[in-house]
Parts: C-alpha cells; structure tokens; sequence
C-alpha cells in the first residue's frame, strides 16, 4: 500500500509522488558522478599501463576489473601507445579469470591468436564439453547426438547454430 511505501522511503504520505521523483534525480546524479570517477580510473590506468609498456607489447594483470573494463583499457592502452599488441588479465569477483587483446591496426596480429594459449590454460575441467551446464537440453521422445559447430553458414544462408543437434537413425 502507499502508507507502507511512504514508511519505507521515509516520506510523508501526501508528498509521496514527489519524494519518489527528488529520491530517483538523486539516483540519477549519483549513476551520473559514479560514472565520471570511474572514468577517471580507466584513464589513469590507461597512463600507467602506457608507463609501464616497453618495446611494441604489453602484457598486464590488473587488479579488480570487470572484463568490459578491461576489453576498454586495452583498446585505450593499445591506441595510446601506439603498441602491436596489448593483453590484459583480472580476475573477477566471481573468481572467474578474464582476458583481454587489443591489436594495433597496422600489426598484421590477431587479438583471438593470442589468447587462445592463455584460454587453454584457464579451462576449467568442469566447464568441458561434457559438463551438463554447456550442453543443450536432451530433446523429448528419443535420442539424439550433438556436437558443437563454429560460426559461420549453412546451405541456405541462414546463420549456423552454436550447438546444432542431430537425430539419430531409428531402427
């Protein structure tokens, strides 16, 4: 009910609808200034890592990121730099490892060449092809095999399905 609304946000309940609009420009100004400090960690992120680079290379770990952070920093660190290659780590708050590449246009690498050794070692053995999480659901009414597929498109130019399942023969 409204009385208990006004209660819980602290606001006298005929002044309700305005107390609710002051308390949600107040959230609004507090995202907006939550968003310019953090921007200004990136940059001086991005001028440290620009420090710390030497040659046309730079590998780094950094601490408490999230990996859209840390796909910014390297892309930031890349062009500032003037850098071939940028590769940046971070663990995340779900203990989860993240990684990033950035590749400058002129370098001729690939960004995906070069995580794939470091992807290999942070595989976990349970997120394998056989762990229940990343395979898809069992169809109804039968058996069937699946087998993961890679990008790219069937006859008839419609986009591949990331997991494609085909019926078995019945006999």
């Amino acid at each position: 009910t409204l009385a208990e609304i006004a209660a819980e946000a602290g606001i006298p309940e005929a002044q309700i609808a305005s107390g609710i609009r002051k308390r949600l420009a107040d959230l609004k100004s507090l995202q907006a200034e939550n968003k310019q400090l953090q921007q200004r960690v990136e940059q001086a992120t991005v001028l440290d890592l620009v420090a710390k680079a030497d040659g046309k290379v730079l590998v780094r770990q950094i601490d408490r990121a999230d990996p859209h952070m840390l796909r910014r920093l390297a892309m930031q660190v890349c062009k500032q730099a003037g850098l071939d290659a940028v590769v940046l780590a971070t663990v995340t708050g779900a203990s989860k490892a993240a990684l990033a590449a950035a590749v400058g246009q002129h370098s001729g690498l690939d960004a995906s060449q070069l995580l794939q050794p470091a992807a290999k070692l942070w595989r976990s053995p349970r997120r394998s092809a056989g762990d229940p999480e990343r395979r898809p659901p069992p169809r109804r009414g039968g058996c069937c095999t699946s087998r993961r597929t890679r990008g790219g498109r069937v006859p008839g130019g419609r986009p591949r399905p990331a997991w494609r399942t085909m019926p078995t023969r019945r006999r």
